[in-house]
């Protein structure tokens, strides 16, 4: 039986709602289990799909309706399909199927008609929510498909999926990295080996910040003028989510800050625990990549153990990392021991402090020495 249409407000508040379970959720189990039902609800879709590619590159179901449909695709028409070179050379983010000049071929291929026939699938839209390029690996994408006795996605709708783009994300980012984020702020607090983290309440004010992210942002001689006013900005938005006053405006979960230092990217995100909800933001580290190139040329790092460093110095463990480069954990071990071998250190969180610009005692006799 099919649910009654949405009225405005309600469509209103589900849309808030999508919007703050991408800032809170943490896997794909939530991705699909929580938000892919919630957006075909919202977009009305007769059926949906979440999806991320292999090592080879060939796209692996992860939720939604079709996934029974797509496994059974990937097998006999993916390599056929004849929307997928037009899709690698223009690399899209956001793609009405319906408005390509493409689209009346695809529509009488068997990867369409197939569908099409079984499980209510008549026009879609795909979003890339992955950087780098279509299919590569790792990349995960999502589709919200209509069937054909539905009406096309109106423009009104379009818009708003693509302001949900950076939202959702965001989510698969942290999906595809297995990051959990501190459940209360205490974990916050105790988490010596965290990147550059603060914490504001609900309302937007500042309660914690680490040391590192207080000597970044300059807060100890500054106080809380010291945050960025980008940054003060995007944690309003987001704390008037968490009140549902936002009308609907997904805020930036990821953005540059521009400091007299130079650049500095933040992420925002929600975490929840038996406490109450608080707005979590996480610093890159400015030094790393340079101080990391560094290392690679003094002590004859390889590119892949240097890739492996800087994820250990965002204090990645190994799953993690071979996840991020779809390698092996086995790779990431074999890797890691090298890496410490070659820097004279003992532990990963010396390799990191390393990293970091910190000077440990086995290389700062090496310096000596030569």
């Amino acid at each position: 039986m099919k649910p009654p249409m949405l009225s405005s407000a309600a469509r209103e508040g589900l849309l808030i709602d999508v919007v703050r379970s991408a800032y809170e959720a943490v896997s794909f189990e939530e991705f699909g289990g929580q938000i892919l039902p919630s957006l075909e609800r919202l977009f009305d879709t007769s059926t949906a799909l979440l999806f991320r590619c292999d090592e080879q590159g060939r796209p692996l179901a992860l939720a939604g309706s079709l996934a029974e449909c797509h496994e059974y695709y990937a097998k006999h028409y993916y390599a056929q399909d004849p929307l997928h070179p037009l899709l690698r050379r223009l690399n899209p983010r956001f793609l009405h199927a319906p408005s390509l000049p493409e689209w009346k071929e695809f529509a009488l291929h068997p990867a369409h008609t197939y569908c099409a026939q079984h499980y209510d699938f008549e026009n879609f839209i795909h979003l890339r929510l992955s950087e780098g390029k279509m299919h590569a690996p790792g990349m995960v994408g999502m589709l919200l498909a209509r069937a054909d006795w539905q009406p096309d996605f109106s423009p009104g709708e379009l818009k708003t999926l693509i302001r949900l783009i950076p939202a959702l994300s965001a989510l698969a980012s942290r999906s595809s990295q297995g990051l959990v984020p501190p459940r209360s702020l205490a974990d916050c607090l105790v988490d010596f080996d965290a990147p550059p983290r603060l914490a504001f309440d609900a309302r937007g004010a500042l309660l914690w910040a680490s040391e590192r992210a207080e000597q970044l942002l300059e807060l100890k001689s500054r106080g809380e003028k010291g945050v960025p006013e980008a940054l003060s900005l995007a944690v309003r938005r987001l704390a008037a989510l968490l009140r549902r006053d936002a009308n609907g405006l997904p805020p930036q979960p990821d953005l540059e800050l521009a400091l007299a230092t130079g650049p500095l990217r933040a992420e925002l995100q929600l975490a929840r625990g038996s406490e109450k909800t608080f707005i979590l933001v996480t610093l890159e580290e400015p030094e790393s990549p340079r101080r990391i190139e560094e290392l690679r040329a003094r002590h004859g790092l390889t590119r892949a153990e240097a890739q492996v460093l800087q994820l250990i110095a965002q204090g990645l463990g190994d799953r993690e990392i071979a996840k991020r480069l779809f390698v092996s954990e086995e790779t990431v071990h074999t890797h890691g021991g090298r890496v410490l071998a070659k820097l004279g250190v003992r532990s990963r969180l010396q390799a990191a402090l390393l990293a970091h610009g910190h000077r440990i005692e086995a290389e700062a006799e090496r310096a000596n020495k030569s």
